[in-house]
């Protein structure tokens, strides 16, 4: 499982897909799988448990839920202690995760005007989050990442030095899973 985390406009989405095609090519065969707008009914942390499965490259999981859910002023309907168990499941089939944020400003500078789930505030808001997350400075969440590509201008997305960095990574947490089976 290959979770690939942040707010919108920070190239989450694009580089999700360039680490399923990367992975396909190399004859490791993933699906891809987009989290977005969780619903009412959803039940947290139980329902995640059916999506944490080996070979999936995941746009937007639990983190993004903390993140969003902070953002839309909604209240946190994901609290550490639940957080840490829903990590937890995700190592035991060697779950990677990048987290894609950027420099305050520039999510707003990329925005467009298309189909986004939520605003350029939200998504600034977001992204501020995500940083204080991989600082460890948000609360009480102590979240599990791997890597993380820091946006510092409009033109600044993962290069391929990046994805070299990632999937390496991915593919040895991937070999030392496959030693248990």
């Amino acid at each position: 499982m290959l979770i690939v985390e942040g707010s919108d406009q920070t190239g989450k989405t694009a580089f999700a897909k360039r680490c399923l095609q990367t992975l396909n090519k190399g004859g490791d065969p993933h699906i891809y799988a987009h989290f977005s707008v969780l619903p009412e009914m959803w039940e947290y942390p139980r329902d995640y448990i059916p999506f944490i499965v080996p070979c999936v490259v995941m746009d937007r999981f639990h983190m993004s839920a903390v993140a969003y859910d902070y953002a839309c002023e909604r209240g946190t309907r994901l609290p550490p202690e639940a957080y840490r168990w829903v990590d937890a499941y995700c190592r035991l089939v060697g779950a990677f995760t990048v987290v894609l944020t950027a420099r305050t400003g520039v999510i707003t500078d990329r925005w467009k005007a298309r189909d986004e789930m939520f605003s350029a505030a939200v998504a600034e808001k977001a992204n501020d989050v995500f940083r204080k997350i991989i600082g460890n400075k948000f609360e009480n969440y102590k979240c599990d990442w791997d890597v993380r590509w820091h946006a510092s201008n409009v033109d600044d997305f993962p290069n391929d030095d990046f994805m070299s960095k990632v999937m390496d990574g991915y593919r040895q947490r991937q070999s030392l899973c496959r030693c248990w089976e």
